[in-house]
């Protein structure tokens, strides 16, 4: 029965046992030395009887590394990405941020409605100040209103800004620069006319203690007071990206872009412009 012979290394030459090895065979021993010595565990390689000059594999994996064109390639892709990102970044973060405007506004008209159905008295959305140059970039984008507590149940003529001893609801909301609900190259639109009740006065939504909408029925452009939220930047460019917030007499909202399309062509919806009673 054969006994295997240790394999060992000495200077440049290979032997098996005590003999030297032929030159195809010292080749291929040579190339398994390094696999062998960064796989097999100390135990295994004492037992194979393979020696290893350990500081010249040490110094091959010193040599390791990458190359400069490798590193000019990764550089390259990085920086195409980088461009692509920016511009994908510079055309989403303002039409995200005036959705984002306008489901605030949405919902704080539905938290008017709550207020005055939990206390009580009308409470009213004054609309305050609007961007009257929303096609114009360099121009500082404009937008404020308040939701505000009225004194009576019926024809208010005083109300107070939230928060107040009866509500402790947040009641000021500017968009503008340097306020705490800035939104960048976000504008409120000018909202037409809203006449308002008779107490609330102009640019006023009342909503009744009932959960209606106060307002005459002249309000209702096309069935809705509509306050619209603009993209700066998009619109600059000629891309109507408003997003339009419409208030029914119900006091129900919903939110419309003429970039998403109209979704409600069709039927009859929202409030009439006239009043008619039997």
């Amino acid at each position: 029965m054969a006994v295997s012979q240790p394999i060992k290394r000495v200077s440049n030459r290979v032997y098996f046992g005590n003999r030297p090895t032929s030159t195809a065979f010292r080749d291929t021993i040579l190339r398994i030395q390094p696999f062998e010595q960064t796989i097999l565990p100390l135990a295994d390689r004492t037992r194979y009887g393979l020696q290893f000059n350990t500081m010249e594999i040490f110094a091959r994996k010193q040599r390791r590394g990458f190359t400069l064109i490798e590193l000019m390639i990764v550089v390259a892709i990085f920086s195409v990405l980088a461009t692509l990102g920016f511009g994908l970044t510079s055309e989403t973060l303002p039409r995200y941020r005036a959705r984002r405007g306008a489901d605030q506004f949405a919902s704080n008209v539905h938290t008017c409605r709550m207020v005055a159905i939990q206390s009580g008295y009308e409470c009213r959305i004054l609309m305050s100040d609007y961007d009257d140059k929303p096609s114009t970039l360099t121009a500082a984008n404009a937008g404020e209103y308040f939701i505000q507590l009225g004194n009576h149940s019926v024809a208010s003529d005083e109300f107070e800004t939230l928060p107040t001893s009866l509500m402790e609801v947040e009641g000021t909301f500017d968009i503008s620069e340097d306020s705490t609900n800035y939104l960048r190259h976000v504008s409120i639109m000018d909202w037409g006319t809203i006449n308002g009740t008779s107490g609330a006065g102009t640019n006023s939504i009342v909503f009744s203690p009932r959960g209606f909408v106060a307002n005459p029925a002249t309000d209702f452009s096309d069935g809705y007071i509509t306050i619209s939220f603009v993209n700066k930047v998009a619109y600059a460019d000629g891309t109507n990206d408003v997003y339009a917030v419409n208030i029914a007499r119900s006091g129900m909202t919903r939110i419309i872009s003429p970039l998403m399309g109209d979704r409600y062509a069709d039927g009859t919806h929202g409030t009439g412009k006239t009043s008619t009673s039997e």
